[in-house]
């Protein structure tokens, strides 16, 4: 295969990695990566029913955007009982 760019020391590809994968919906998953996770992902579930909560562990603090069907999703809510942000769903917004 043929290196599309040329950034100075590294090359690459102007093609989407993918990873396809099988799930069970109602389950809980961490994703770790073999190097530093990537800036942009794209997750889809093609499933009639069901969710699933998949954490991704980055190994720098940050503010995470996420967008559903084009529309920014707003952050979780402050939870003061637990003194951190509320447990996620595995619901639509």
């Amino acid at each position: 295969m043929m290196d599309h760019i040329w950034d100075t020391f590294y090359t690459g590809q102007r093609r989407m990695a993918r990873f396809p994968m099988q799930l069970l919906t109602g389950e809980d998953y961490e994703m770790h990566f073999s190097g530093t996770p990537p800036k942009k992902m794209r997750v889809d579930l093609a499933a009639n029913t069901g969710g699933v909560l998949i954490k991704i562990p980055y190994p720098v603090a940050g503010s995470i955007q996420i967008y559903a069907n084009g529309k920014k999703l707003a952050y979780t809510p402050w939870d003061e009982e637990l003194g951190r942000n509320g447990p996620l769903t595995k619901t639509k917004s």
